[in-house]
């Protein structure tokens, strides 16, 4: 079974609620990347239900705004793997505030599969320090 099929454009949480956020992840993504994601924290919010999709777009939202300002900072390492920050949301927030204030190595694990981690190393690549990693 596959997943649905949903419209981006009619389901952008942060479209909606964020819209400069929104339009600088598009920048950053890319429109594919960015559709992609927006269709994820929409079925991630359908999988919550009701009782929980206020505080998730909220969580949704801070995650996205850490990473995009981390992603602004232009600091050495400042940006995750777009196949990482593109679901940023789903790791644990306190290891991604504490992965993106170090710039360094760092381990970031699911929320809802704890045993589910992506490690993330700083490296020189191309003349510059970039964080490396592959989602899990």
């Amino acid at each position: 079974v596959g997943l649905p099929v949903l419209p981006a454009d009619k389901y952008d949480l942060l479209g909606k609620r964020a819209p400069e956020l929104a339009k600088q992840l598009y920048a950053w993504w890319g429109s594919e990347v960015y559709k992609r994601s927006a269709v994820q924290m929409q079925l991630d919010l359908m999988e919550a239900g009701y009782d929980l999709q206020y505080s998730l777009q909220d969580s949704i939202e801070d995650a996205m705004s850490m990473v995009m300002e981390r992603h602004s900072s232009g600091k050495p390492c400042s940006s995750l793997p777009t196949p990482i920050a593109s679901h940023a949301w789903r790791y644990k927030a306190d290891e991604l505030r504490a992965c993106l204030s170090s710039g360094g190595n760092c381990s970031l694990s699911c929320n809802l599969l704890p045993a589910v981690t992506v490690e993330l190393r700083c490296e020189r690549r191309g003349g510059s320090w970039v964080l490396t990693g592959t989602p899990p």
